[in-house]
């Protein structure tokens, strides 16, 4: 991997936490970033690559950084001819578009269902306490949709968040 300090002309991250201007729940948040750097001399491939953003806070003499996520490329921008590139990304939520095939047997719990979401997407769960929901059919769907609807089940919104794990909170 490559890491880019002084070649970083700017970078944002754009953290979602309602999909809607209306408060809702059972939603799953994407957040997105970008970043404009200029291209080392060893080229750096891009294409179906990610990126990892951290920030940097001055503490005392020292920088502590915190980690903002890894985003996943979905799109490259430069000029022909120039080594100044754009690129845009998207969390690991995009791994759950897949259609979801349950091995969960019925009737099960949410909690079962999600961490099968999870382990079929290769998504990490950050620590939650779930409630004892029971789960008498299966939600026919996408792994994030199905995912969405054990949220709203839990009267919660799920995100990835800045450490790359699968974690819910209230809208």
């Amino acid at each position: 991997s490559t890491t880019l300090t002084e070649e970083i002309m700017s970078a944002t991250v754009s953290e979602v936490g309602q999909s809607t201007d209306s408060i809702t729940i059972g939603d799953l948040c994407t957040n997105s970033a970008a970043i404009k750097f200029t291209m080392p001399t060893s080229t750096i491939p891009l294409e179906n690559g990610y990126f990892q953003l951290e920030h940097g806070v001055l503490v005392g003499s020292e920088y502590v950084w915190i980690p903002m996520g890894t985003f996943y490329i979905s799109e490259i921008e430069t000029t022909e001819g120039s080594n100044k590139y754009t690129v845009k990304g998207f969390d690991r939520s995009t791994r759950l578009e897949k259609d979801y095939v349950p091995t969960v047997t019925l009737p099960t719990t949410v909690e079962k269902v999600v961490k099968d979401i999870c382990t079929q997407c290769n998504i990490t769960l950050a620590t939650y306490t779930f409630p004892n929901i029971a789960i008498e059919t299966i939600y026919e769907g996408s792994c994030k949709d199905t995912l969405k609807y054990m949220a709203g089940l839990m009267g919660k919104n799920a995100k990835i968040d800045r450490y790359d794990k699968l974690a819910f909170y209230w809208y």
